[in-house]
């Protein structure tokens, strides 16, 4: 035997399985499933194996079916044996008669005895579509698809079964196995519970839409909730106003492929070709349960199908500026489309990727070329739109008009901004009121005596910029400016400046003491400022002799210039310890400098001989001097670098006659000076000192 039948292309690319084993995995445990409904007083039952080797083996051996009652408690465990023989598919010979009647028999019997099973489409474009290799599994989908199509299919090919004595108020729990197991693998059982009484309605399709085309239309519905009801639907078509609807396909329509929609429901999609466009056509879904049963019908979805420009569009011929300011717009169509033309609209843009605006709601006639923009702006990109009779359109490409322009837009305003702690800065302004206004740059300079430079890489088209920069660094503010440009790129004047001040994270520099004079019952403190411009007060304390700590003699304010002070409330022979911190205008200090003082006696002792010897390999000077032992409590040494001013360089114990300098720079030369402090309160002068070349 071998039948070759047609069937109408319902599915794409595979066919791996229906209803019963969609989406199974290829190691899908052998087993049956079982479905069970209850109608007019008998319950109907239709199973399938899950794979394809276990659908072979009970096409040999058979089916037995069980019933077990569940209910009521009285009847709770009474078993019966619906099927002694086992139900298996109908022998060839009996299976004929049917298959020559029945299309899909006829399908149900190829799959099961034909020696070829080979799949064709109706269509010119036939094609071969599944391979040797697949032909079993085919085989096995295409014998359960017609099973689920018509009760009579099952029950030839073994897998349906009819009880009929079933008695009211008992509930049952039907059991489906192969009547012998397969030598090699176990086929697992399968069970269906169901309580007679309860009879099923069955649903129509929900959320069914329509899309009519050129000659063509595409159906949709949600499956999401009928999944376990119907495993093909029907999809009709009526040709004379609802009066009479007819299927599309002798075979149910299967999508294999259920998509997920945008709102996460399942949907099916159905495309239809139409005998001819501008006819209204009405269509609507049954869903087809596995017993053969023909569910409502879905909402009525009706429509035409409208010529398509699809691929075809205007070409834009010229554009011009005429003397009355007028914007003349000129294009052409392929005359063989212009019948599937609804008619023409121009649009404008300021840019050629749009956004484009259409210039009237009404379109042109399909005989238009031509079209006059009464206000065209500075700067135009035209497109015109090709309507169809769907309702579609195809665009042009843009061209641009561009027209003369060389007044620049108005000086922005109303800068203003902050900067955050992390170095964010924000930045608004008031919008220009210029109509052809572009858009703006921003500009920025860490001082008003460097040229600005621009930060903004592409023209703004808002009123606001963000920016950042760096807070770890001196300078106290940030400068802005912004320019407005217009469509002709004329540019604007800079903005006045907008100063930003930063949040100080920064401590200031410390000031350095130079001097510190005794004058008997007065100590004389000089330093050099800290180098911070916003320094604005310096606290100097004192350590008096057996005091922990140190006490606030005065506050003075940086923008005085003095930097000197005069202590009168020491006592002579007591030695004070001066430490001096800047205080910045954001409440930071710097880090103290300190000096320590000998108040002592206006009597001045003669100079020490200081000595000075040069240590190249070791790369330092050593210095020497002679001094009575006992009679110094201090020495200050003092440094002249090169031509630079004599500075207090170190402050050393009374007991030291050495000291080795280590701080050098090659090709320097070096001045040292020393002081000494005498226990009578006495001082020595400076003397020559002493000068080493290194």
């Amino acid at each position: 035997m071998n039948w070759r039948f047609t069937f109408l292309l319902f599915c794409l690319f595979k066919i791996v399985n229906f209803h019963w084993v969609q989406a199974q995995p290829s190691d899908t445990q052998p087993g049956v499933r079982v479905l069970a409904r209850a109608k007019n007083g008998v319950v109907m039952l239709r199973w399938a194996p899950t794979t394809p080797l276990a659908w072979q083996w009970g096409n040999q051996k058979g089916y037995l079916v069980t019933r077990h009652t569940v209910k009521p408690a009285s009847e709770r465990g009474k078993k019966v044996l619906l099927t002694p023989q086992p139900l298996k598919p109908l022998p060839l010979e009996k299976f004929e008669p049917l298959a020559l009647e029945n299309d899909r028999a006829a399908i149900a019997a190829e799959a099961i005895y034909g020696e070829r099973f080979d799949l064709v489409s109706p269509s010119d474009n036939t094609m071969q579509f599944i391979s040797q290799t697949e032909e079993m599994e085919n085989r096995f989908a295409f014998a359960l698809l017609a099973a689920d199509q018509d009760p009579k299919v099952a029950s030839a090919t073994g897998l349906y079964f009819v009880d009929a004595d079933i008695l009211p108020g008992e509930h049952y729990v039907y059991t489906v196995t192969l009547a012998e197991q397969h030598p090699d693998f176990t086929i697992e059982e399968g069970n269906a519970f169901i309580n007679p009484a309860k009879e099923l309605n069955l649903p129509a399709p929900m959320d069914s839409k329509v899309e009519f085309g050129d000659r063509f239309v595409k159906l949709s519905w949600d499956t999401h909730y009928l999944t376990q009801l119907y495993t093909t639907y029907q999809v009709e078509r009526s040709e004379d106003g609802g009066k009479t609807f007819r299927p599309l396909d002798d075979i149910g329509f299967v999508n294999l492929e259920n998509e997920e929609s945008k709102t996460g429901l399942q949907r099916m999609h159905y495309l239809d070709s139409l005998p001819q466009n501008d006819k209204e056509y009405q269509f609507r879904i049954r869903g087809i349960t596995p017993f053969g049963e023909t569910g409502p019908p879905s909402t009525v979805l009706k429509g035409e199908g409208k010529s398509s420009l699809t691929g075809i569009a205007a070409q834009i011929d010229s554009v011009a500026l005429q003397a009355d300011g007028r914007a003349y717009i000129q294009w052409s169509f392929p005359e063989l489309y212009r019948d599937k033309l609804q008619g023409f609209l121009v649009a404008r843009g300021r840019s050629a990727k749009g956004p484009f605006h259409d210039l009237f709601t009404q379109p042109l006639a399909p005989e238009a070329t031509v079209y006059l923009d009464r206000m065209p702006e500075a700067i135009n990109y035209y497109v015109v739109k090709a309507y169809a009779q769907d309702g579609k359109f195809t665009q042009s490409f843009p061209v641009m008009l561009q027209q003369e322009d060389s007044i620049p837009p108005v000086q922005p305003v109303g800068l203003n901004g902050q900067v955050a702690d992390d170095g964010k800065v924000q930045i608004r302004w008031t919008p220009n009121p210029d109509a052809d206004l572009s858009g703006y740059r921003v500009y920025r300079a860490n001082s008003l005596q460097e040229e600005f430079y621009r930060i903004s890489v592409d023209l703004l088209t808002g009123t606001h910029f963000e920016d950042s920069i760096s807070l770890h660094n001196l300078t106290e503010t940030i400068y802005y400016k912004v320019v407005a440009y217009d469509h002709h790129f004329n540019p604007s004047e800079f903005s006045d400046v907008l100063s930003l001040k930063k949040p100080d994270k920064i401590p200031p520099g410390a000031p350095v003491f130079e001097k510190a004079l005794s004058e008997g019952s007065s100590i004389v403190l000089s330093w050099r400022p800290s180098n911070s411009t916003d320094v604005e007060n310096y606290l100097l304390y004192r350590l008096d002799p057996g005091q922990e700590d140190a006490q606030l003699l005065v506050e003075l304010p940086a923008k005085d210039g003095v930097p000197r002070y005069k202590d009168q409330t020491v006592q002579v022979g007591k030695t004070y310890t001066y430490r001096l911190i800047a205080r910045d205008d954001d409440g930071l200090f710097s880090d103290p400098t300190s000096i320590t003082v000998d108040a002592f006696d206006e009597g001045l002792r003669e100079a020490l001989a200081l000595k000075a010897k040069v240590n190249r390999e070791k790369r330092t000077v050593q210095l020497s001097w002679e001094g009575e032992e006992g009679q110094y409590i201090r020495w200050m040494l003092f440094r002249k670098k090169g031509e630079g001013p004599m500075r207090l360089y170190k402050t050393l114990s009374g007991e030291l006659r050495a000291f080795t300098d280590r701080s050098l720079h090659i090709n320097t030369r070096y001045e040292y000076k020393l002081k000494g402090f005498l226990s009578d309160g006495s001082v020595t002068g400076l003397g020559q000192g002493v000068h080493v070349n290194y």
